[in-house]
């Protein structure tokens, strides 16, 4: 299915915990309708059958095709069927090291299947990989580090018991040592996650703010799927300004900062 350059400037917007669920949805709406193109109008129109499933935020009319079903049977679905790749995000994998590239396969159909996708492209492949980056810097930082450094692994050997692993690291400082350039993109973007997580550090150890009633209503109508992520992101929110207390005002000045198709569909 064809989507506009407008469909597609508003879907890279969405985050990418929804992005594919909002996809399967559109996409559906428009076969259903015999939309040719997905375009700005046709989502406006798919988000209005979404929202009229007020429970499941779902067209009910998804529920009676037994090839698409709710996000919540999703996972179960297709537990048995492997997730295909476009041909340009399977080349990117191949260019990675023999080691770890079987890892790779495995975590792209798990985060696939989580997200809601069903093609797994070049562009989720990079959200993944930095998604993996900032946790391995949030390690590294663990362990004492605050740069990349090759002794790093050294003392990341010392915290493990499995022999499986401390053989991976041995692969990937060998890997590392006989690579004669670097990746700047990759190091410049390890580097600002090793920064970042200093702050993250910072955030986990304040106090979670309290929700009024208002607010705790107004996020019992958000739908399901979304419900629990927009929470973690409110009190992050509520932690930079260092506010205490969520309240529906709170509430509706951090909803100024999300794209406008998704401020309307959580509504």
């Amino acid at each position: 299915m064809n989507w506009s350059p407008e469909a597609k400037s508003i879907l890279k917007q969405i985050p990418s915990f929804s992005r594919g669920m909002v996809i399967n949805n559109v996409e559906h709406f428009a076969a259903i309708n015999n939309y040719q193109e997905i375009t700005l109008g046709t989502m406006k129109a798919a988000r209005e059958e979404m929202k009229a499933n007020k429970k499941t935020a779902f067209p009910q009319s998804m529920n009676n095709n037994k090839n698409t079903q709710p996000i919540e049977n999703n996972n179960q679905i297709q537990e048995n069927e492997e997730i295909p790749w476009t041909e340009e995000a399977r080349k990117r994998v191949e260019h990675a090291p023999d080691f770890v590239r079987p890892g790779i396969y495995k975590l792209m159909q798990k985060k696939a299947r989580l997200h809601g996708y069903r093609e797994i492209t070049a562009g989720f492949l990079s959200e993944i990989r930095d998604e993996s980056m900032k946790l391995a810097s949030k390690r590294i930082k663990n362990i004492g580090f605050d740069e990349l450094r090759m002794d790093a692994w050294d003392k990341a050997k010392e915290k493990l018991k499995s022999a499986h692993k401390k053989e991976v690291i041995d692969q990937i400082k060998s890997f590392l040592g006989e690579r004669t350039t670097r990746n700047e993109g990759i190091i410049t973007k390890f580097q600002a996650y090793l920064k970042a997580s200093d702050e993250t550090v910072k955030t986990e150890s304040t106090p979670p703010p309290i929700w009024t009633e208002e607010a705790k209503q107004r996020m019992e109508r958000a739908p399901i799927f979304v419900r629990g992520r927009a929470k973690k992101s409110i009190e992050s929110y509520a932690n930079q300004k260092g506010i205490a207390v969520i309240t529906g005002e709170l509430i509706n000045q951090y909803m100024k900062n999300i794209p406008s198709f998704v401020r309307n569909k959580s509504q």
